[in-house]
């Protein structure tokens, strides 16, 4: 069973699903500092920014607070996607993309930050390969 087809847990603090009476956490809100330092990094130039994973938002909100064109969030759990449509809604600069960022990668365009941080991506291993098909060279 692929990890879309889990049925996630969305508390205060975190989301999970259970497996085998096994908690299994896909995201916390102990992140918060890490995202923060990355979104920081990420933005550090502007322009656009394509953002890999939603989660719970919490990197999407750290890109948001920096001076940035526009803002691509590819999102493909089935239960994140409207969680991240809803947090974008009002925000002009703010595209969702639903899939996994392979299969939509071709309909994406050129970035200048790249924000990856995903769970229970099955494409993760070819991300290093693609990336440069991502990212702006100028």
């Amino acid at each position: 069973m692929s990890y879309t087809d889990k049925t996630l847990i969305f508390e205060s603090d975190k989301i999970y699903f259970t497996e085998e009476e096994i908690q299994v956490e896909v995201m916390m809100d102990w992140e918060h500092s890490l995202m923060s330092a990355s979104a920081a990094y990420v933005c550090e130039n502007g322009g656009d920014i394509l953002e890999i994973g939603f989660g719970m938002g919490i990197s999407a909100g750290y890109i948001q607070s920096h001076s940035i064109s526009s803002h691509t969030i590819v999102e493909n759990h089935p239960q994140i996607i409207p969680k991240a449509q809803e947090w974008a809604n009002g925000k002009s600069n703010v595209t969702i993309v639903t899939g996994s960022w392979y299969n939509v990668k071709n309909n994406l365009s050129t970035y200048d930050g790249i924000f990856y941080d995903t769970f229970g991506d099955d494409d993760w291993d070819k991300f290093g390969t693609e990336l440069p098909s991502l990212v702006n060279v100028n």
